[in-house]
């Protein structure tokens, strides 16, 4: 029997409108794609979302990246494009946050995510900050998903036994180690499908 659900934050309870960032390349002679595949760089994000550098860090580099690639640029106008690309907060997807609550008036309810320090001012924004019993953030915690220490956290906050959480994520990889830490897995399509799921399990 499911006795608590996580739930992945991007991807699955936040969406992301990819418009800003197109037009800000664009209007930049920026080739589509160049600020995403710097801010995203294994490495550099692997210190953000383990909490190795702040969140202003992270974004600095991206600034400084994007400059020395793109000398064009000038480092001030680096700055100001991270600026407008760090500046939106994505928007909740409203079917989504429906079925938390629901869930959330029956079992133990957690949000599990690779993120930077940031989180909590972006929950705030989003006004979901008090939607959960528990918020695992990885750049707090040291470890992220897929990592096996992440899941030990996440059944030590759920209080209950592995085989009883059930977890939501959109990306197979966190999906599988998931399973393989015990835990019912669950690939995250659409809000349709996870309602399906969260019912056949009969938390609703």
């Amino acid at each position: 029997m499911i006795q608590a659900i996580c739930f992945d934050l991007d991807g699955v309870l936040r969406l992301w409108d990819g418009r800003l960032v197109a037009q800000i390349e664009q209007e930049s002679g920026l080739p589509r794609g160049t600020i995403h595949t710097i801010a995203f760089e294994p490495t550099l994000l692997e210190q953000a979302i383990t909490g190795r550098i702040s969140d202003d860090v992270w974004r600095d580099a991206i600034a400084e990246r994007l400059y020395q690639q793109f000398p064009a640029l000038t480092a001030a106008h680096a700055q100001t494009l991270i600026r407008r690309w760090s500046s939106p907060v994505g928007a909740v997807d409203e079917d989504v946050l429906a079925i938390v609550r629901e869930c959330r008036r029956r079992v133990r309810v957690l949000l599990v995510t690779n993120a930077t320090l940031r989180l909590s001012s972006d929950l705030a924004c989003l006004g979901v900050d008090s939607e959960f019993d528990a918020i695992i953030n990885s750049a707090e915690l040291g470890w992220r998903k897929p990592q096996r220490e992440l899941f030990h956290a996440v059944i030590d906050q759920a209080g209950v036994e592995a085989s009883h959480i059930l977890f939501v994520d959109d990306t197979p990889e966190n999906v599988k180690a998931a399973e393989e830490a015990g835990l019912v897995g669950h690939l995250y399509r659409d809000a349709l499908e996870l309602h399906d799921i969260v019912q056949r399990y009969g938390v609703l």
